[in-house]
């Protein structure tokens, strides 16, 4: 039965099975689970960081039993009680199979780094956005723009003077100086006066060296160069068909 782990002696189990997986603890979570056996040795653990699942390791004894599969149903009824509907997975592309058995499915992969979505919320994106659709000669664009700034209003004027119609795509974390609701309204105001010019906000859908999780690549310019290829296959596999888009201006 998986249960809630916070003691220093449960932590140290933690990161000592992370390390045996060859992956590493980050302290800054939102739940911690694990299942011990009946001598208090720790067989399986996992974290919930918002939506995102991370640093799941089962001990290399019990990987054929249903471990595994207890540990992930428990971190998304966590999430759930969180008020969180969808949820996200990185892991290596060798292992993403044991997530599509438990109904996440793959939004796409690099080398390195496969990302695995559970609850089809990429599907209620493009749904809830589709009004903004338009078929064209399209162009878009991801900012994060903490805040707006004149280089920003250049680069969208620019573009939007040589397509059809130019997305603005504003990142949507919280984990800029300027919260999302602020940046949002400083873009929509600094580009009024474009009259083929549309913003909306990336969902979960864009990834920045903030949400990108490195600690089971160790290695930081690779965990770099895996985050700019899944963030560009993203925007290609996704919004860019959705909306038209043929080019993506940075």
């Amino acid at each position: 039965m998986p249960q809630s782990l916070s003691t220093p002696h449960d932590l140290q189990q933690v990161a000592a099975l992370l390390k045996c997986s060859g992956l590493s603890f980050e302290p800054d979570v939102d739940d911690v689970l694990g299942i011990k056996d009946h001598h208090g040795r720790l067989l399986a653990t996992g974290s919930r960081q918002g939506a995102l699942l991370k640093m799941i390791a089962v001990d290399a004894e019990y990987q054929s039993s249903e471990l595994f599969s207890e540990l992930i149903n428990a971190l998304i009824s966590c999430g759930y009680q969180a008020g969180i509907e969808n949820f996200f997975v990185y892991t290596k592309p060798s292992q993403y199979h044991s997530f599509t058995a438990l109904n996440f499915h793959l939004l796409c992969t690099s080398e390195h780094v496969a990302l695995l979505e559970y609850g089809r919320g990429i599907n209620r994106y493009l749904q809830q956005h589709a009004p903004l659709q338009r078929v064209g000669n399209n162009g878009g664009v991801v900012v994060n723009c903490n805040p707006f700034t004149l280089g920003h209003r250049y680069l969208i004027e620019s573009a939007a003077a040589i397509v059809d119609w130019l997305y603005v795509f504003v990142v949507e974390e919280n984990r800029s100086s300027f919260p999302f609701d602020v940046r949002f309204d400083l873009v929509k105001k600094g580009v009024a006066h474009l009259s083929n010019v549309s913003v909306l906000p990336t969902g979960p859908y864009a990834i920045s060296h903030v949400t990108f999780p490195d600690y089971f690549l160790n290695n930081s310019t690779l965990a770099r160069e895996q985050q700019v290829q899944i963030d560009i296959q993203l925007f290609g596999r996704y919004l860019a068909p959705a909306f038209s888009i043929k080019h993506r201006f940075v």
